[in-house]
Formats: structure tokens, C-alpha cells, sequence
């Protein structure tokens, strides 16, 4: 346990909550060498020896014998103590030898690096020596960072990309540290690190660890594409702002452009990079984990600051990120600035949801393997039974929702001036998401063919098993939502999707639509298409002169297909009503029970008058199929 003087130290317990998930000997170890560095100081000392072992852990990926090797460090560079007499007491506490910062020679670091440390204004060195040893089992720790990066790339892993990119960007940025106190390299490694779980390709990562070069150091674009290539040097240059080139190459009199027109410009340049071809996306993918990272390590900033960072993203970026369908890394965004503007709440839905989700994760575990059973092969076989298609493949992941997600969600549903946090329970909100992603056998298989058997096959099994369909419909993304009820009243929301489609909607891309002034636009108001809302508070977008009968169809065919009526505004309606925007929108169909007494059947009905009354194509070309089938056309 930590001795008294180290109890109430929140940096000292944050090192050690690091380690919790590591392993109890790290930890353990970590604790000895806190009480032996808090036993031998004065506890003025304490605080400023602990906070670099600190520093290490909030914002790097740290080893255990990095942070004993700063601690050690730290504690003898004083000289309070000699580096012998804390190792040899640390060893008679461990009863082990153990790790020693000198293991790596930083003494000989400080020999080396004398002539090459950078000077101030006054010709003076910026660092002392024991500043560079320090430096030195920083960078050690980084040098770690940029092993993991290869174990994490899932596609076509180069390494000697990545190592000439590291190299480089290593030797430029080594004397300059973030404001937090880490070396600045660590960011431009841990946004490499978010692409490289996302699944990019080298390129992408090498051109991410280089992605300030050009902008903060002295080595150029050019330089860039003769180390590493023009791929990378065109990703690198699509994201380096234009201000470090405007004060480069203009002198201090001449200078007649504001900040304020320099991120204006290098905004435009972004996007006309982007645009300029397909591939050119990836770097707008390496500025969205740039902003991650950098939402993500704001909590030294001033609030004004924070404040400054999170408009400059919402107003220009985030559209920029949502109209090439960069979803994956929009939704993080969006998530970051809510808890950045609404702190408390923020971690007060955060705690709640967490113990609902740990409270109940065994019986969403259990609906998942049930699932998993009722996909099998003779789910397949059923396929070519109802709709003569070989069947699916089937992949699972779990999705856990964030704070930002659980507030839409129960304000859609239940109006924007309830107390959120009193209705982060069961009944107001699923436990999770479950995406299932649906791998064809060949080109027959679609999503509504597979929709149609499940409802058919599964309902039944489902409620065998003690779950309830309490819905399903098809969204905006192709995807076809199931919600299911278990017995303790957990809901899950089951999200089946192509293959194809979920590629698509994770990794967005250039759909050919003009962004040069996305930052002035509305990006709701999207040209032809309205807002309505289901009775279950889900939002649907449809085109502009969509019938109920529409909708219907975009529900699920076999609603389509059995459509009877609706209200639209509490209000009844016929299928034919045509839509409006923000309608909200029930709509009823002709149903009776299956032999089992269980299973809702739909009773199709559909005539041929209904073409007249629709005008998407999905209701088009569902009542073709239908009419198709039902008279051999």
C-alpha cells in the first residue's frame, strides 16, 4: 500500500490505476518505488517528483520500468540521495534486482547530446543535462509507441515506411515538448495509433507520424516526398496549415494576412486536396484523428481555449467530416465536444450507463449467443427454403453507447426537458447495440431478403427462448434494426447490415459533392428529402414527395406490403397521405398470429392502384417483385 505522505496524491493514484490493468506485480513494484522515493524526500519534494511519472502515464503508453526508471532518476538528480543507495534500498524491498534508468546509459546521453541541444534567444541551452536525461527515457517510452504500431496494422503492414517516417519525424520534433510535458513526437504517434486501430494502410500511418513536420520544423514538403515518397508527402501537405510557409516566405513588413484568413486558406486547401482524387480522402482522415487527439489532451487548457478549439471544429470541421461520411471518426468528435462543454453531465451519464451495462451484461451475452445459434446453417438452408438464396456469414460486435449518444437518444424520445440522468435505466434505453454484419454466399443475397427469413424463422425461436421482437425496421443506411426484449427486460437493438454497406457507412468517402463552403452551410437540410418520425421517436429521412405508403415500404417490405392506414400528427391518415417534414408518423398493417399463437404474420395485399401512389424506388421496385411473384410475370 502507499505510505501516507503518497495517499492523498491524485497524480500518485492515477499511476497507479495505469497499472491496475496491467498486472498487480507492476503495480506492486510501482508502489515500492513511490513509498522508497516519498520516505527518502522531503514531501515538498514528492509532488515534483511524482508529476513526470505522471505525465508518462496520462498521455503515453508507459512500461513499468519506464516510470520506476523516472521516479529512481528524478529522486537522485537532486542529490539528496546517491542513485546508489535508492537502488540498493529499492532492491532490499523487492528482494529482486530490478530496472535502473543507467541500464540505457542516459549518463552517456548526456555526454552525446551536449553539443545538440537547441540554444534560447540568449545563446544559452534550453535544457539542463538532467532536462535531457529526462528527454532521453521519454523518448524511450516512444520508441515502445512506435513498435505497437506495426503488432496494430490489420492491412498490408510496411515497416520500412513506417520506420522512415518515424525516423524523421523523431530527429525534428525531438527537443520540443506538448505543454502537458511529454515530447511532442507522442502526438503525432498517437494519431498514427487511432488510424492504425481504425485499419488503415501503412501510408496513411507513416504520413500521420509525419503530419506536422512540415508545419512545425524545418524540413519541407519536398524533403518529405524524397524520404518517404510523394503519396505520403501529398497527405502530409493536404493537412499542414499554410501559416509556418506565410511567415517563411514573407517578410515581417509585408505580412498582410491575419490568423484568422491563414486557417481560412489552409481550410480551402484541405478541401481542394481532398477533392483532388480518391485517395486523397485518407488525409482527411489523418486532420479527424489530429483533432481526436488533440480534444482528447485539452484538460491543461484554459477554459477559454477549450472553448476556442471546440467552435473552430464544430463550425468548420465536423461538416467537413459529415459530408464525406467519415462517421467512425465524426461520432468520437461529436462526443469529445459534448463532454468538453458539459463536463458533469457528461461523466454523471457515464457513470450510470456503465453500472447498467455491467449490471446486465450477462443476459446481453446470452440474447448474442442465442443469436448466434439461430445464424447457423440451418438458418441458411431456411434462406433457400423462403427466398432461394444460398445465406450469409455473420460477424458480431458489440457497440456500448457514449454519454452523447444516451442524451439524443432520450431526448428524441422523450422531449428535451426531462432530468437525463434520471432516465439512464432499462426502460428508457437499450443496453446496447449489436452490429451483425452480413457476408453474401453470392450476388442474390440482400439485406430485405434476409429480413424477410429472419422475421419468418426467428420470431418464434427468439420468443422459445424467453425474447420478445418488440420491433424492426429498415434505417437510413440499409441497415435492419431488430429490437429485442429478454426476460429481465433488457433490450438490445440488433443492427443487420451488407458487408458492403457497413464498409461504406465506417469509412465514408468522396461522393463527388462540392464542399468548398461546407462551413457556411446547414448540413441538416439536405436538397429533396424531409424528416419524419416513427412512433418509436426513430428519425427517418425520405424524399420530399413520399406517401405513408413510402414510408411503409422503407419500414419493411412486408409493411409495405400489408399497409392498411396511419396516423400522421395523432391524426388518421390513408396510405396515400402524402408526407411532410417533421410529421410524426404510425403506421398500422394487416396482421393476424401464426399457428404457433406467437408469431405475427403479415397478410399482404398490395393492388396495382399503388404505383400510382408511390415515388421512392424501393416501394417501386418491392411491388414489382410482389406482382411479379404472385402472377409468374
Amino acid at each position: 500500500m502507499l505510505n501516507k505522505q503518497l495517499c492523498n496524491n491524485k497524480e500518485a493514484l492515477y499511476i497507479l490505476r495505469h497499472f491496475d490493468i496491467k498486472s498487480k506485480y507492476d503495480r506492486d513494484d510501482v508502489v515500492s518505488a513511490m513509498n522508497l522515493v516519498s520516505e527518502l524526500h522531503n514531501p515538498s519534494d514528492i509532488d515534483n517528483i511524482v508529476h513526470m511519472a505522471y505525465t508518462m502515464c496520462h498521455y503515453m503508453h508507459p512500461d513499468v520500468e519506464d516510470v520506476i526508471a523516472m521516479l529512481i532518476f528524478r529522486a537522485t538528480s537532486s542529490g539528496v540521495i546517491s542513485k546508489t543507495t535508492c537502488k540498493n534500498s529499492f532492491l532490499s524491498n523487492r528482494g529482486t534486482e530490478y530496472y535502473d534508468y543507467s541500464k540505457t546509459n542516459p549518463l552517456e546521453v548526456r555526454g552525446m547530446l551536449q553539443n545538440d541541444i537547441p540554444l534560447d534567444k540568449d545563446g544559452y541551452p534550453k535544457y539542463t543535462k538532467d532536462e535531457c536525461v529526462e528527454i532521453y527515457i521519454m523518448h524511450r517510452v516512444c520508441d515502445k509507441m512506435y513498435k505497437t504500431l506495426g503488432a496494430k496494422m490489420k492491412r498490408f503492414h510496411n515497416a520500412f515506411v513506417i520506420l522512415d517516417a518515424y525516423q524523421m519525424a523523431r530527429e525534428a520534433h525531438y527537443w520540443v515538448k506538448r505543454s502537458t510535458g511529454e515530447p511532442y513526437i507522442t502526438h503525432p504517434l498517437m494519431v498514427a495509433d487511432i488510424l492504425a486501430d481504425f485499419g488503415v494502410e501503412s501510408p496513411v500511418v507513416a504520413a500521420a507520424i509525419l503530419h506536422d513536420v512540415a508545419e512545425d520544423t524545418d524540413i519541407t514538403i519536398d524533403e518529405i516526398e524524397e524520404k518517404c515518397g510523394k503519396q505520403i508527402s501529398q497527405y502530409v501537405n493536404a493537412v499542414t496549415s499554410l501559416h509556418s510557409e506565410y511567415e517563411r516566405l514573407t517578410a515581417p513588413e509585408e505580412r498582410t494576412k491575419d490568423k484568422l484568413q491563414l486557417d481560412k486558406e489552409s481550410f480551402e486547401k484541405l478541401v481542394d486536396m481532398v477533392e483532388s482524387g480518391r485517395d486523397m480522402i485518407f488525409a482527411l482522415y489523418i486532420k479527424a484523428a489530429d483533432r481526436i487527439h488533440n480534444l482528447r489532451t485539452m484538460d491543461t487548457m484554459s477554459a477559454e481555449k477549450k472553448k476556442k478549439k471546440t467552435d473552430e471544429t464544430d463550425t468548420y470541421y465536423l461538416p467537413l467530416f459529415r459530408r464525406f461520411n467519415l462517421h467512425y471518426f465524426s461520432n468520437i468528435i461529436e462526443d469529445l465536444i459534448w463532454r468538453i462543454d458539459n463536463p458533469e453531465l457528461y461523466f454523471d451519464i457515464k457513470s450510470k450507463y456503465n453500472d447498467l451495462k455491467n449490471r446486465n451484461k450477462p443476459q446481453v451475452k446470452a440474447t448474442i449467443k442465442l443469436l448466434k445459434n439461430l445464424l447457423d446453417d440451418e438458418f441458411n438452408d431456411q434462406c433457400f427454403s423462403w427466398a432461394q438464396i444460398p445465406g450469409f456469414e455473420f460477424s458480431f460486435a458489440e457497440h456500448y453507447y457514449s454519454p452523447l449518444e444516451i442524451n439524443r437518444m432520450l431526448k428524441l424520445k422523450n422531449g428535451d426537458d426531462i432530468d437525463i440522468s434520471k432516465y439512464v435505466k432499462k426502460e428508457h434505453i437499450p443496453i446496447c447495440d449489436v452490429n451483425i454484419v452480413l457476408d453474401p454466399k453470392d450476388n442474390r443475397c440482400e439485406i430485405n431478403s434476409f429480413s424477410t427469413v429472419f422475421i419468418k424463422v426467428c420470431a418464434h425461436s427468439l420468443s422459445d427462448n424467453g425474447r420478445v421482437m418488440t420491433d424492426f425496421a429498415m434505417d437510413e443506411f440499409d441497415r435492419f434494426i431488430v429490437t429485442i426484449e429478454d426476460e429481465s427486460y433488457n433490450i438490445i437493438r440488433c443492427c443487420f447490415c451488407m458487408r458492403e454497406d457497413y464498409l461504406k457507412y465506417l469509412n465514408g468517402g468522396n461522393t463527388g459533392f462540392v464542399v468548398k463552403n461546407v462551413a457556411n452551410e446547414e448540413t441538416d437540410n439536405v436538397p429533396g428529402k424531409i424528416t419524419v418520425k416513427l412512433r418509436n421517436g426513430r428519425r427517418v429521412r425520405i424524399e420530399n414527395d413520399a406517401t405513408v405508403l413510402d414510408l411503409a415500404f422503407r419500414i419493411h417490405e412486408e409493411v409495405g406490403l400489408a399497409a392498411t392506414g396511419a396516423t400522421i400528427n395523432n391524426l388518421p391518415a390513408s396510405i396515400f397521405s402524402k408526407l411532410h417534414d417533421e410529421d410524426t408518423v404510425i403506421v398500422t398493417a394487416d396482421t393476424y398470429r401464426g399457428e404457433d399463437g406467437i408469431t405475427e404474420v403479415f397478410n399482404s395485399h398490395a393492388e396495382f392502384d399503388w404505383f400510382n401512389h408511390v415515388t421512392t424506388r424501393k416501394a417501386k421496385e418491392t411491388l414489382i417483385n410482389y406482382f411479379s411473384g404472385k402472377y409468374k410475370l
